[in-house]
Formats: C-alpha cells, structure tokens, sequence
C-alpha cells in the first residue's frame, strides 16, 4: 500500500512518510460459496503511519471471486479529516 511516500509532489493532499505505512485490526469476511459457486471475500484494515500510532483512516477490498477463478477486485480508501486535510473516499 503506497499513500503518498518518497512520492516528489507540492501537493497538499499527499500524505508523506519516512516509512511504508501498517495496517492493523484487519477483518476477513467470507461469504458461503452461491448456487453458482461464486465467493465474495472482504478485507478490512485500518491504515497507521506506523505501528504503534493512531490510524490514519481506513482500507478495504472485496473479491468477487467466481467458479472459473476469474476475481474482480474493488477497494476504497477512507482518510480521516484529520490527516490529509480533509475527508475523502477514493474508489478503485
């Protein structure tokens, strides 16, 4: 996971970091398998500067994951206000 470190930019909205940031409190929820047998498994962190230090917001990504082993993966990013400037969710 990459938010913004060593990252050369004047924006403001890029959090910097002398290290890559941790996660901690992650969840996992998995779904029971559908009739076609298709699982959706998502994954929940809350993302620190770094261990030990108060979180900076929270991550997760679900995986669509189907019989023929085609995934679909979509994540989002949630900063909260008080770092990074303001509140924002980033969809991918």
């Amino acid at each position: 996971m990459n938010l913004g470190e060593a990252k050369a930019s004047g924006d403001k909205s890029f959090y910097r970091a002398a290290q890559p940031p941790g996660v901690d409190n992650v969840r996992v929820i998995a779904s029971s398998p559908s009739a076609e047998g298709s699982v959706c498994v998502t994954v929940a962190a809350e993302v620190l500067a770094a261990t030990g230090e108060k979180p900076l917001g929270t991550f997760a990504a679900t995986y669509d994951i189907q019989p023929s082993a085609e995934v679909t993966v979509s994540w989002h990013l949630e900063r909260f206000k008080k770092y990074g400037g303001r509140s924002g969710k980033k969809d991918g």
